[in-house]
């Protein structure tokens, strides 16, 4: 019985931990699938920004990204939408600046309107995120299918870091045709956020009970008579 409860607790624990996780972790060198298995980020907007492409090439684009300062750290929010007169589909959507920091990725099919009124409801998912070698900087996610078509926009798709702050960075799009445009955004800044007490809180009071489980049964075991 008390092997059970233990057993039950420390699923108890697992799963109080997995809940707190966010997205995807992505190393350096790294390519993860992104499932739109995670919630939106929640947190305080820090900053925000729309930006156009150049009309280079075939298509032009709209970026709008937000800066989420969350428990874990700024999280980053992107989403793309291709200019109706473009001739050819957005493939992938590169961001910079990832270089020293943890990242966690995802894409989200929830309410785009608990991300920030910057959003609207896309139809286009990301399907893989691959983190540069090295320092990490660059992550790279690629677009389901042909991409973003001509009128169509993507889902939100995301970087949770564990950076404190923001600044100014680009993002590179790139068409099916290989023709690249650049669009300013924001990027991870400033030294390695700490976690806020809520998350460390609540490991604390569930591993609690699981350590004076552990006491109770290793007295139990102690003081069992022995079994000739």
């Amino acid at each position: 019985m008390g092997s059970y409860r233990f057993s039950l607790l420390s699923a108890v624990l697992i799963g109080t931990l997995a809940s707190q996780a966010q997205a995807v972790s992505l190393a350096p060198g790294g390519t993860v699938n992104t499932l739109g298995a995670t919630p939106v980020p929640v947190g305080t907007q820090v900053g925000s920004v729309t930006s156009s492409t150049f009309a280079i090439g075939d298509f032009t684009a709209t970026l709008n990204t937000q800066a989420l300062l969350t428990d874990d750290g700024v999280a980053f929010l992107y989403q793309v939408t291709n200019n109706a007169t473009s001739t050819t589909s957005v493939i992938s959507a590169v961001e910079v600046n990832f270089n020293t920091y943890t990242t966690n990725v995802d894409f989200t099919n929830s309410d785009p309107d608990s991300a920030g009124s910057l959003f609207i409801d896309g139809t286009v998912a990301t399907s893989t995120a691959t983190r540069s070698a090295g320092t990490g900087t660059s992550i790279t996610f690629n677009f389901t299918g042909v991409g973003i078509g001509a009128g169509e926009s993507s889902e939100v798709f995301f970087v949770q870091t564990n950076a404190s702050s923001f600044q100014n960075a680009f993002v590179t799009l790139t068409g099916m045709s290989g023709s690249s445009n650049v669009a300013a955004s924001l990027g991870p800044n400033g030294p390695v956020a700490v976690p806020e007490p809520s998350m460390l809180q609540a490991i604390a009071f569930t591993a609690l009970p699981l350590v004076g489980l552990a006491r109770v049964v290793r007295r139990r075991r102690a003081s069992a008579p022995e079994v000739c």
